[in-house]
């Protein structure tokens, strides 16, 4: 696809993705297909779309008890967000890759900002939940333009390594769990 083809289709993609008509983005971007070529495909997802952020399918938090709790118990910043992704990597916990990786992490950064994290299924295929929107798999640049198209890679982590984090930014935000010390 070339780099105006690429542009258009992204342009489309946010305008869906952003129409906050969450039952509408399926069939339009089936119909992009008339106008652009790609390799788009909707997901079904296990958990229920509404519940769970993009960071939260790249550790595997969707339904995840453990993770409901910390939240739960924590207050507003501390959920799987972008900004938990970027604490991940400034705390090098998530090990940048210098080449892309079958079943790595993508990140995406638009202007220097993280905006969107997926998983890499192989060197050509993403999986990754957009906004409030479905699960896709898609191409590496088959995602709405606001995420940008800046990408960096990491080795993806288990689910425990992740909840632990979540537990250190909850306690820093003065959150106590009942196995901490008095």
């Amino acid at each position: 696809m070339g780099g105006d083809t690429v542009n258009g289709l992204r342009q489309r993609l946010r305008e869906i993705t952003e129409n906050g008509l969450v039952d509408s983005h399926r069939q339009l971007i089936e119909e992009l297909r008339l106008l652009y070529d790609h390799s788009i495909r909707v997901v079904t997802s296990a958990a229920p779309i509404a519940r769970y952020t993009c960071a939260m399918y790249a550790f595997g938090f969707e339904e995840d008890k453990e993770y409901e709790a910390i939240v739960l118990a924590s207050p507003a910043p501390v959920y799987a967000s972008t900004g938990f992704v970027q604490r991940l990597i400034d705390r090098g916990t998530l090990r940048k890759l210098d080449v892309p990786e079958s079943e790595a992490l993508v990140v995406y950064r638009l202007n220097g900002a993280l905006t969107h994290i997926g998983k890499m299924l192989s060197l050509e295929r993403i999986e990754s939940k957009w906004g409030i929107g479905h699960l896709y798999r898609h191409a590496l640049l088959e995602v709405p333009a606001q995420y940008g198209d800046e990408m960096e890679f990491f080795d993806a982590i288990d689910v425990d390594t992740a909840l632990d984090e979540l537990s250190i930014f909850a306690r820093e935000f003065g959150v106590r769990f009942k196995d901490d010390a008095p």
